[in-house]
């Protein structure tokens, strides 16, 4: 029988909520993890990783004992991603010192050949045991030494190879906050706009030190598949043998009292349980009675399925591949990026949301837009073999208010109960970890948030 009073359950099933409501369970809370698929995370953001998010998520496990964190590059498989700007292709691969090679051939000024110290650099194999070995001291401190509120650039600078740090400040002197943004080349304006789309799942001209040296090492880093749901089933299993319950049902229904959680209502046969404390893990809820208010623009992901064709399946291969077009930065459609999976091609492409936002006002302007630029890739006439078009889990903010967002390490968001139409209040004791928070440094934001567990809320 399951027990109707809990302190806190997490809505939406998954790595990360596994992980954060672990915490709650190793300080003798209860915990319950709802398998609610109205709310998810789209794979760009939970399922890419880098060098960085890899060794913190290692040193996690290593440290909490939780073996199939420990073992997670047995979940990985190494990818390769290209960036498309304006028909310039840059093409990242597994290896840090070629990654480095293909940003300074591309971006000469941008990443500064004539400041390189090569007597500095080294060989391949020096610079890439360089990178590694630092990502993975740099990760270990995150997370038994820094907390949100300690979190800066110099402590990462303190354990940075010089090469990486010469690297960097020629990079950041380029893109300078304070600089007018005219003056920056536009490829180069092109290729940052889309790198931290994809990386940091922000769209911004603009960027604070510490988000600038994350974009820099993470372009640099090899880039790495999750199977996201091998590892969760893995991570279950730990749970619930540390007291953890999870439930795959939906909330039929959510009551408050004085801005507080007082009940929710399951599909399930257990009925109503009383939370303490309510989490949200994800992207946007979905046909849920919560809204999350965000001060910037929300771009959300349209998910299409390609036919893999002989003229893909040679040009793309098993990359992720991202677009854009300078002419599209701040437009309703800045960017896409698209993934071989399961024998087909699966586009995501980002749209603005609006209010009354339906999928079939979208799907014309959808595949004439990919159908356009996947021509302009080939360089020959493309007719996309359209299997789907649907709404997905991604989500990317636009955030250019910088002045607010350099003085906390988190966007500020409202969290509000919209079951009465008109009136919604703000919720207390009900938390949300994901991309509308706007956190600097994407995934590895909401990595350093849910490992202080139940300490930050």
């Amino acid at each position: 029988m399951l027990d109707k009073n809990f302190d806190l359950t997490m809505v939406g099933k998954n790595y990360l909520s596994l992980l954060y409501s672990m915490e709650y369970t190793d300080w003798g809370k209860t915990a319950l993890v709802v398998d609610d698929k109205r709310l998810e995370y789209g794979h760009i953001y939970s399922g890419i990783l880098s060098e960085m998010d890899v060794a913190f998520l290692e040193t996690w496990g290593e440290d909490k004992g939780i073996s199939p964190l420990a073992g997670i590059r047995s979940f990985l498989t190494p990818r390769t991603v290209s960036f498309s700007i304006d028909k310039q292709v840059v093409k990242l691969g597994r290896s840090p010192y070629q990654n480095y090679l293909e940003l300074l051939r591309k971006f000469p000024n941008l990443f500064g050949i004539e400041k390189v110290d090569w007597s500095t650099v080294g060989n391949e194999q020096e610079f890439n045991e360089f990178y590694f070995s630092f990502c993975r001291r740099m990760s270990q401190n995150c997370f038994r030494f820094r907390t949100l509120q300690n979190m800066n650039l110099q402590s990462f600078l303190n354990l940075c190879p010089k090469t990486i740090i010469d690297c960097f400040l020629h990079f950041k002197s380029h893109l300078d906050q304070n600089r007018k943004l005219e003056l920056i080349p536009l490829h180069q304006k092109t290729f940052f706009y889309l790198s931290r789309g994809f990386i940091q799942k922000k769209l911004s001209m603009r960027g604070n030190e510490l988000e600038l040296f994350h974009l820099l090492l993470s372009l640099l880093s090899p880039c790495f598949e999750l199977n996201e749901e091998s590892l969760s089933t893995q991570l279950e299993d730990v749970f619930k043998s540390r007291g953890g319950i999870c439930k795959t049902t939906t909330i039929r229904e959510w009551l408050f009292d004085q801005s507080k959680p007082w009940s929710l209502e399951l599909s399930s046969f257990e009925g109503i349980i009383h939370p303490k404390r309510i989490a949200l893990m994800g992207g946007q809820p979905e046909s849920m009675p919560i809204g999350i208010q965000s001060r910037s623009k929300i771009f959300r992901s349209v998910d299409v399925q390609l036919n893999s064709t002989p003229e893909l399946e040679d040009f793309f291969g098993e990359d992720y591949f991202a677009f854009t077009e300078s002419k599209r930065i701040g437009g309703q459609h800045p960017f896409w990026a698209m993934r071989k999976t399961k024998g087909h091609y699966r586009i995501t492409l980002f749209s603005l949301m609006g209010k009354g936002m339906k999928i079939d006002f979208n799907k014309e302007k959808v595949i004439k837009i990919l159908k356009k630029d996947i021509s302009t890739i080939l360089g020959t006439e493309f007719r996309p073999e359209v299997i789907s078009i649907e709404f997905g889990r991604e989500i990317c903010v636009e955030d250019n208010k910088n002045d607010d967002r350099l003085q906390s390490f988190f966007g500020k968001i409202n969290i509000v109960d919209t079951s009465s139409p008109g009136s919604e209040v703000k919720l207390k004791n009900v938390h949300y970890f994901g991309p509308l928070k706007m956190g600097p440094l994407g995934l590895f934001s909401t990595l350093m948030e849910i490992k202080e567990g139940i300490r930050v809320v």
